[in-house]
């Protein structure tokens, strides 16, 4: 469970980066009217680094996608393990204090 938690913070964490560099993106958009050549090479860096942010923000929420489903496995199988141990222990016989008085006699 904290490493689905972990994953999760890192999401958020990455969000926020994402934001700040779309926002970064939009500052240096509006200043390139004065240093378009400079300002473009700066635009151009921050567009690759926002798509390399939401690659990895999808590939995060994929990895918290399959933590919750192996830990929903997880738990069935578990589930199911105790099922059949429960019935199993109460098809087998129990002894008796009846019986073990009697054995000692």
């Amino acid at each position: 469970m904290s490493e689905e938690r972990a994953q999760i913070s890192m999401s958020y964490t990455k969000k926020e980066m994402l934001e700040a560099y779309k926002a970064l993106l939009d500052g240096v958009q509006k200043k390139s009217l004065e240093t378009p050549k400079e300002e473009q090479k700066q635009i151009e860096l921050l567009q690759q680094k926002i798509k390399e942010m939401e690659t990895q923000l999808r590939e995060a929420g994929l990895k918290v996608s399959t933590s919750e489903e192996t830990v929903r496995d997880i738990a069935l199988r578990a589930i199911d393990s105790s099922a059949m141990i429960s019935r199993a222990l109460s098809r087998e016989p129990r002894p008796t204090a009846s019986r073990k008085g009697a054995d000692e006699a």
